[in-house]
């Protein structure tokens, strides 16, 4: 019984090679054949069988014929082997075989011609372990004539592809020369639409330009790894994590689908119901393009299959809903992607195995996007245009309405600025006037500048209220540019005196009163030239903390400045009239001038404060003097705060022989007269006894 059970199977074995053997003949009349067809599949849901139990073992026995040119199982988890025999009876010493499917987890290999080899390749892989370094995988056929079997297995998380093409090595590495160059040619045109319009980016700051850049970089990496280029040239050696590259990247390409669209068909206004759902299948794409790096190879695939289905029908429910509403730009939108679309579809049918493998399958997204990408610039283009034309169109009609009112408020706005200074506005943190609430204060460093005309009641007196009026505003005409222009405003006009305010440095305090003085020269000259005498000014300058604000009513309020840094720059200004100088500044303000070098000062003295225990330094602007008044007191500068510092040391004889030989150089040295007088008064007591 066991050797009847022996030769049925030893003849079922002989019957199945002979039948295999008349499979396939290789001759010279073809040089390319897909030869699914001409092969065996087994399948094996376990992925245990041996090359051992498929040659010999009770397994050879299951292999049946292929049912397509291009097999194609779908997602499955079982592994597949192929058997096929040649037999060459051509002049052909060689064939190559090539897998045109590159996304395979593994392939086994296994020739029995003159010397059993195998090989074993695949995305699991080192793409140097490849026979051939090609993105798809080829291997060299040297079948005898009488013939020699083959043996494949193909395991694969992934959809279950065995595109079997037969080739002589002419005509494949011709064929794959063109497809080289028509690869080029498709991502070059991908590469400059994607510079184009970066730069289109960059001048425009339009949005929509940066999403069609990160749509088209993602659809040109995806395509790179769908096709195997990128694992060839990008990521060689990235063996470990360039299989789950391909649903990441598949993924990111929907969401940045969807970005775009929705930015370029604006659904947020012309479809709102469809935008919601638009941006939950966007945010799904986008939280599944990480996941594909955790997940099992399955299950990322049909993940992102599903968005994939869901994001190419929203895409094209939008362009059609949009282009109802009249939307112009949509025309471009639909004709663009009509055949992505249905290239995606296509696609997934085939990745399901609904559909068998073919060109149009295979490459139809590849096809279509070239066409694709540079309608979707033009749209771009006329979606810009659109948007220009409406906005011109806008503000046309705004200001046609607005143009009476905007007058109005511009004079409206010069009245209050004349009247309350901007800069009160800033330091309140109001940008209008309207803002302003009594109450309103800030607390701020500054530095306060007082001015005031010597003898101007006296001056008043000889000149009728017009007159006075006329020769008010003529001086201060010439005083107010010189503050705004060093940085100051003008808080008050007291009669003749002006109250300035400078919130950043004393520096522009200090230049300002220089330059008030070289101004009043001029001034004068004019007034002399026209029979008035000249006048005199007294500047006290002094830098503190001023509490700054509104005080009054809702119906009547009024800027002004509470501090004691206040009055003492007013007193200051004062004691200019009692030491005969022109400018003062305090020992504070010295202090916060960045560069006092750059200034010619001498120390006068110090002041007691009223109300305070300390006294105030303070000291004189030498610049803005005529210069003859400037080059004498510069000389006697050293002597004069010799005299100071010996006056303040209550050694008033030595004090006042340094003050004697400054007048003895400089007669018309007041502050000089002030301190002998100081000194005699001093010493008249001692003398006396």
């Amino acid at each position: 019984m066991t050797r009847r059970i022996f030769l049925v199977v030893l003849f079922l074995s002989q019957l199945s090679n002979h039948l295999l053997a008349r499979a396939f003949d290789l001759s010279d009349s073809f040089v390319r054949r897909e030869i699914g067809q001409e092969v065996e599949v087994l399948e094996d849901p376990g992925g245990i069988l041996t090359i051992e139990d498929v040659r010999s073992g009770p397994a050879s026995h299951q292999f049946h014929p292929g049912e397509s040119p291009a097999l194609n199982y779908g997602f499955t988890h079982s592994a597949y082997w192929i058997r096929f025999r040649l037999s060459n009876h051509s002049n052909q010493p060689a064939w190559l075989l090539q897998i045109a499917f590159p996304l395979i987890d593994q392939v086994d290999f296994y020739r029995e011609e003159k010397k059993a080899t195998n090989v074993s390749v695949g995305m699991t892989y080192p793409f140097a372990a490849r026979e051939f370094q090609h993105r798809t995988f080829v291997f060299r056929l040297k079948p005898d004539p009488e013939g020699s079997t083959y043996y494949m297995r193909f395991k694969n998380e992934d959809s279950m592809q065995i595109p079997l093409i037969l080739w002589t090595p002419d005509a494949f590495f011709a064929a794959d020369h063109n497809e080289q160059l028509i690869l080029g040619g498709y991502y070059g045109i991908l590469g400059v639409m994607a510079v184009y319009n970066f730069f289109l980016f960059l001048s425009l700051r339009d949005k929509g330009y940066l999403y069609y850049i990160i749509y088209i970089s993602f659809f040109g990496l995806f395509l790179l790894s769908q096709y195997g280029l990128a694992y060839e040239y990008l990521w060689p050696t990235w063996n470990t994590i360039a299989r789950k590259l391909n649903p990441v990247l598949a993924a990111a390409l929907e969401a940045s689908t969807l970005l775009f669209t929705r930015t370029f068909l604006n659904t947020r206004i012309n479809t709102p119901g469809l935008d919601r759902v638009l941006r939950i299948v966007l945010v799904g794409a986008a939280i599944a393009s990480p996941l594909g790096f955790f997940l099992n190879l399955t299950h990322a695939a049909v993940l992102v299959v599903v968005f994939g289905l869901a994001a190419s029908i929203g895409a094209l429910i939008a362009g059609v809903l949009t282009l109802q509403t009249g939307y112009r730009p949509a025309r471009y939108f639909l004709t663009a992607f009509v055949l992505l679309i249905v290239g995606a579809i296509l696609y997934a049918l085939k990745t399901f195995g609904a559909i068998p493998v073919s060109f149009v399958s295979q490459y139809g997204m590849q096809l279509g996007s070239a066409l694709e990408v540079t309608l979707l610039s033009l749209g771009l283009a006329d979606r810009m245009n659109i948007l220009r034309l409406e906005t011109e169109s806008a503000q046309r009609d705004l200001l046609a309405q607005r143009t009476n009112s905007l007058e109005a408020q511009k004079e409206l706005t010069n009245a209050y600025a004349r009247m309350v200074p901007g800069e009160f506005l800033k330091m309140l943190g109001r940008d209008s006037i309207l803002e302003v609430r009594p109450g309103d204060s800030v607390q701020r460093t500054m530095t306060v500048l007082f001015s005031d005309i010597r003898s101007f009641t006296e001056l008043s007196e000889t000149m009728t209220p017009k007159e006075n009026f006329d020769f008010l505003n003529s001086y201060l005409r010439r005083m107010n540019p010189i503050v705004q222009r060093n940085g100051g405003y003008i808080d008050k006009y007291i009669g003749d005196a002006i109250m300035a305010l400078f919130p950043e440095s004393p520096e522009g305090a200090v230049r300002a009163a220089v330059e008030m003085q070289k101004e009043l020269q001029v001034f004068n000259q004019h007034r002399i030239a026209d029979g008035f005498r000249a006048i005199q000014m007294g500047i006290g300058i002094h830098t503190g903390t001023l509490m700054f604000g509104t005080i009054g009513g809702v119906d009547r309020m009024e800027v002004t400045v509470i501090s004691d840094a206040v009055n003492q720059a007013s007193r200051m200004e004062g004691l200019t009239k009692v030491y005969g100088v022109s400018t003062l500044i305090s020992e504070s303000t010295f202090r916060e001038l960045a560069n006092s070098a750059e200034y010619s000062l001498r120390m006068l003295g110090s002041f007691q404060v009223k109300g305070k225990k300390d006294s105030v330094t303070i000291l004189e602007i030498l610049d803005g003097l005529p210069e003859v008044d400037l080059e004498v007191r510069k000389a006697t500068r050293s002597e004069f705060e010799r005299g100071v510092f010996d006056y303040l040391n209550a050694d008033f004889i030595q004090a006042q022989r340094h003050f004697q030989l400054v007048l003895d150089r400089n007669p018309a040295d007041q502050a000089a007269v002030f301190y002998v007088k100081e000194c005699q008064e001093k010493t008249l007591p001692r003398q006396a006894t």
